[in-house]
């Protein structure tokens, strides 16, 4: 789902909220079964960061966590 999702002129709706997408995307593309679900919760966390090549991120005991949780 290659979008940046921020509220702007051209998206009035954007959250800059991946988790958000990733709901949205599930819904839309009907992927209702547990393993759909966990690709795409790893698609918002650890895929991303590997595509980066920061495979030093992600979500794992010992990992840096530089995250902001509101």
């Amino acid at each position: 789902w290659g979008q940046d999702c921020v509220l702007d002129p051209w998206y009035s709706l954007g959250t800059a909220d991946m988790l958000d997408v990733a709901f949205m995307g599930l819904h839309v593309a009907q992927m209702s079964s547990p393993a759909d679900m966990a690709r795409c919760f790893d698609m918002v966390t650890n895929v991303n960061a590997a595509i980066m090549g920061l495979d030093h991120l992600g979500l794992a005991v010992g990992n840096r966590a530089s995250l902001v949780v509101l």
